[in-house]
């Protein structure tokens, strides 16, 4: 059966914790599995085109589809420790489409890993990135793309990407899953993969590694040309701490 999920928001650390634990030889971590643009073998729209049962099925009897292809799968994957990520635009879909996978995630069947990004101004500096530069992830250094930040709305966008990493933690409760922050991962990455793998119960470590590189640098002044302006919009609010961080 799959075991487990990693979850999370957008530009929060998902895709290289992901490749981190798909790196261990006894864990096979597929990506966002349920999006219909996966580029893979595996995905699930992928599985329910293989037959007209599948396509038709699909609409009539989603729950017995959907259980069906999380054991497919499983079964496909020679690794014993299978997950894939799922991210919030999906799961907000869940209770309509994918009720099954609710009622999995709620009994425990499978377990849940929530990707937090504590510094919610880096998270909202990576998605403008992203929207100037057409990057989302990186194999090897790549220029830097300086920010010009609109800070009329900054707040409130900090204040969404908070509310988003809130609703997860409602939208989890009562499922035992666990909080990994992002940035203790990065600081301490054998503290944080000995957690995580305990958690999913694999008790053989092995140091986990991804091929992907930072795109953005640490220090949030060498990224934003109008620095001086953020930081005086974030002086004395609760988002002081995130140009520090």
């Amino acid at each position: 059966m799959v075991n487990f999920l990693i979850v999370g928001i957008q530009r929060s650390g998902t895709t290289y914790i992901r490749r981190c634990l798909d790196s261990h030889s006894m864990i096979k971590c597929h990506g966002e599995v349920f999006q219909k643009r996966y580029r893979d073998p595996f995905g699930y729209y992928e599985y329910i085109s293989g037959s007209l049962l599948r396509r038709t099925g699909n609409v009539l009897f989603r729950g017995l589809v959907v259980d069906r292809y999380l054991d497919y799968l499983s079964s496909a994957s020679t690794e014993p420790f299978v997950g894939f990520k799922l991210m919030r635009s999906k799961v907000r879909r869940i209770p309509y489409r994918f009720p099954m996978l609710l009622g999995r995630l709620k009994r425990g069947d499978i377990k849940v890993i929530q990707i937090v990004r504590r510094n919610v101004l880096k998270t909202h500096l990576s998605r403008l990135s992203t929207q100037v530069s057409g990057r989302y992830h990186a194999k090897s250094d790549v220029d830097v793309t300086k920010l010009m930040v609109d800070t009329s709305c900054l707040i409130s966008g900090l204040d969404k990407i908070r509310a988003e990493n809130e609703w997860w933690l409602e939208f989890l409760s009562g499922t035992g899953s666990m909080v990994v922050e992002y940035e203790n991962f990065v600081a301490d990455k054998e503290a944080e993969s000995r957690r995580i793998l305990d958690f999913l119960g694999i008790s053989h470590y092995e140091e986990l590694s991804s091929a992907n590189r930072k795109i953005n640098p640490d220090d949030i002044s060498e990224l934003v040309m109008n620095y001086s302006e953020v930081a005086s919009m974030l002086h004395d609010t609760r988002y002081e701490y995130c140009l520090k961080d």
